[in-house]
């Protein structure tokens, strides 16, 4: 997968809502990895919180999201 390596590890990901499908990893490298799916109709807000970091976004209708990110 591009990326998720072989040999990543899943970790905890905690949704505000079930309209998100998600799932986060940690690589080897250290990097982690967040793949929301957006299974609604309408363009649905996020917030991500890593850390002391944190973003805002809002996932299209229909649409799947990765990010990847350094943790602190």
């Amino acid at each position: 997968m591009k990326f998720i390596p072989c040999g990543a590890v899943r970790i905890d990901s905690d949704p505000s809502t079930q309209a998100l499908r998600h799932v986060a990893f940690r690589k080897p490298s250290g990097e982690c990895v967040l793949v929301l799916g957006n299974t609604t109709g309408e363009a649905t807000p996020i917030t991500v919180q890593a850390g002391s970091h944190s973003f805002t976004a809002a996932l299209p209708a229909k649409s799947v999201f990765t990010c990847v990110w350094q943790p602190d």
